[in-house]
């Protein structure tokens, strides 16, 4: 009855809000973001999904509106994005097919279809502070139903320099808060599929490892030894026939690793050089299936089972020997149910239901419904609302340190209640303008928090203070033909403490009196995008300009030091791009943060609370099919 209240209530204020994007009546990928002719300039994660994203509200981290692209800054999932055919986003809590690991949205990224012709490619590309990397990819067709396709990257960087006013008195005198040399990142990823008709393999590995300008609390600040290296990969089986006209099935199964080592310097007295490993290995199969019985119905269907059989934390230090050992195993069990329903041409009604079961945690039934209408022939109007719940980590609940962090194996799943409403009008084939409103809702948020009995010592802990934000966006944009494209948005968000979990708290949205702002939510975003064909594909050009407003650094509870508030940001990034289809010739080069903005983003666990970001910087890319 309390989830039916929220949902209501979230609802509700969704309306009061502010009037999103609804394309026509529209599957579960809320959209999609092809990477092809058309996009080719965007050459990494970060520069793709910044500029698909950056301008819509898409994914929202624990209520904390920031650009996802920053997840793959530093290339721990791969080392470059030309195997992504496109990119999928479904916003909101928990996809039922997807998993609600997936605490706040999805993106799934697609890479290139059968359909890729054979040949062999060549690329490279280089960017500022001596980034480097370079691609080499085969594909090769033995028939229509059978072929593989691979590819190896491998990219290095020197790093940048960094100074640090409140630094100046933290490390040697010669440091004097500079970080010089202390940057350089390396990394490698072997990706590919083979496939034979209805069956599938696909694979892939990515490592890479960092030396770091700043470390934790506590760490030697200007110390050339603070390093991570993260390996991580996966292989899948699937098999995936048509039965029948109205029956087809899924099966998969899958292996999975992933491996991190650290190593952190202190002084001796606390513990000297310390090392962290994690070594973790699960695998996995999922059975689904789909039934059309009428045109007008489709059910989907499956469950899904994981074992992990492997996740082994350690950590030691020079003086001080092993501050722990754990390793635990654990097991997932899932399974959901999805209805798409086209009652009228004109609406749609998505509704389905997940339940998952940790192992070490009570279940939880996380559903989600999507309501669609097209009123008139250019307008949409989609309504939609769901559950989920993120479960504790290892590192969160077990992870230790001798002088600053003790386990918390009690830790409950963080819960999320989220409500949207969009509008969007067509005016022509190309041009549509779209508002939005929404609402979230959070309960047992898991946040580092000193211990009120023992200062000095952290702990993972649910806060037992919900979170909720209010938010929308206005966008007006020319969708893309013949190379040309345009759109401007605005989004608003707030985002608070309350003061209680009660139904009356949430509609008064009244902050707790022990808690300040939120960190890490700019509750201003605005963007203006374009791309313009100067010499039709031989040579386009795509800009972005942006304005993000301020960000609260992470000291949120009363009694930590004063909050602060990061300057707020205008970003211009400008790419030339284009291709020479007689050569196989595809060629970018890019300035990003054109105005040269020294801005900065919150950090948490660190030795400082804001880092700086990027200045102007420069990137050229060019690859060779044959």
């Amino acid at each position: 009855m309390k989830a039916l209240l929220l949902a209501v209530t979230l609802l509700v204020l969704s309306l009061v809000a502010l009037p999103a994007r609804a394309d026509d009546v529209a599957d579960e990928a809320d959209h999609l973001f092809t990477l092809g002719a058309e996009h080719y300039q965007q050459r990494s994660y970060k520069s793709a999904l910044q500029y698909f994203l950056a301008s819509n509200r898409l994914v929202r981290n624990r209520n904390v509106m920031f650009n996802i692209a920053k997840t793959y800054e530093h290339l721990n999932l791969r080392t470059d994005i030309e195997d992504v055919e496109r990119i999928e986003i479904v916003r909101g809590p928990g996809s039922v097919l997807y998993g609600t690991g997936a605490f706040s949205g999805v993106i799934n990224l697609v890479s290139h279809s059968r359909e890729t012709p054979d040949g062999r490619e060549a690329g490279v590309s280089v960017a500022d502070d001596a980034v480097a990397r370079a691609r080499v990819r085969f594909t090769h067709h033995w028939s229509k139903d059978a072929g593989v396709s691979t590819s190896v990257a491998a990219g290095r960087g020197a790093g940048r320099d960094y100074f640090f006013p409140e630094l100046v008195s933290r490390g040697p005198p010669n440091v004097a808060g500079h970080a010089r040399g202390l940057d350089s990142f390396r990394v490698a990823t072997w990706t590919g599929k083979v496939f034979y008709k209805a069956f599938q393999v696909q694979w892939s590995f990515n490592h890479h490892d960092k030396y770091m300008p700043l470390g934790g609390d506590d760490t030697i600040f200007g110390d050339g030894r603070n390093w991570a290296a993260d390996s991580r990969g996966f292989v899948e089986a699937k098999f995936e026939p048509k039965i029948t006209d109205w029956l087809s099935s899924v099966t998969r199964a899958h292996a999975n690793v992933y491996f991190y080592r650290s190593e952190a310097p202190f002084t001796p007295d606390t513990g000297g050089l310390s090392t962290s490993e994690f070594d973790g290995f699960w695998v996995g199969a999922e059975q689904r299936f789909v039934v059309s019985p009428v045109k007008q119905l489709r059910l989907t269907g499956g469950g899904e089972f994981q074992l992990h059989p492997l996740t082994h934390q350690r950590s030691d230090s020079e003086t001080l020997g092993e501050d722990f050992n754990q390793k635990q195993d654990f097991t997932l069990v899932a399974g959901y149910l999805l209805a798409d329903l086209l009652p009228t041409s004109g609406v749609k009604i998505t509704g389905g239901a997940r339940y998952d079961a940790y192992s070490f945690t009570a279940g939880s039934i996380n559903p989600r419904l999507a309501v669609i209408v097209k009123p008139y022939d250019g307008g949409n109007v989609k309504v939609m609302g769901g559950k989920a719940f993120r479960s504790p980590s290892i590192y969160e609940r077990y992870n230790i340190s001798t002088f600053g962090q003790r386990e918390n194996p009690d830790l409950d799943p963080e819960n999320l209640y989220s409500a949207e409403v969009e509008y969007s009008h067509r005016f022509t084939q190309t041009l549509t303008a779209s508002a939005s409103a929404y609402a979230n809702y959070i309960t047992n948020l898991i946040a580092l928090r000193e211990e009120v009995d023992d200062p000095g010592i952290f702990t993972y802990l649910n806060t037992r203070v919900p979170v909720a934000s209010l938010g929308g966006e206005i966008e007006l944009r020319r969708d893309w033909k013949e190379g040309w494209m345009a759109s401007a948005s605005y989004s608003y968000q707030k985002t608070r403490y309350l003061i209680s979990d009660s139904v009356g708290d949430l509609l008064r949205f009244k902050t707790a009196p022990d808690h300040r702002e939120v960190p890490n939510s700019p509750s201003h975003l605005a963007y203006v995008k374009g791309a313009v064909p100067i010499v039709s594909r031989a040579l386009m050009l795509m800009t972005r300009l942006g304005i993000e407003g301020p960000r609260f650094d992470v000291n949120d509870t009363v009694g930590t030091p004063p909050q602060t508030e990061t300057q707020p940001a205008m970003l211009w990034d400008v790419v030339f791009s284009g291709t020479e289809s007689r050569w196989g010739l595809s060629y970018a080069i890019g300035v990003y943060n054109l105005f040269d903005a020294r801005w900065r983003v919150p950090l948490t666990e660190s030795i400082v609370n804001t880092v700086p970001q990027p200045g102007r910087s420069v990137l050229a890319y060019a690859s060779v099919v044959f």
